[in-house]
């Protein structure tokens, strides 16, 4: 999950709680999705964020993490 702080830029008071999450194998890739909200300090959902991981299953098993606010 700290990857993940890294990866949104989720300004310190900020927290980021976890709505969703999928997995899917497709031609030779995982592939993890996360949805989270971002919470500000007050509670309030100041954010949606989607953080995908994917792994290619085969030598040299290259990997990508990216994230977008939706």
């Amino acid at each position: 999950m700290e990857e993940h702080r890294k990866l949104c830029a989720i300004p310190d008071g900020h927290t980021l709680r976890q709505v969703n999450m999928t997995w899917k194998q497709k031609s030779g890739w995982d592939k993890d999705t996360w949805i989270y909200e971002e919470v500000d300090a007050s509670g309030n959902v100041v954010a949606r964020h989607e953080v995908v991981d994917e792994t290619c299953m085969y030598p040299p098993f290259e990997n990508v993490m990216r994230h977008r606010i939706l």
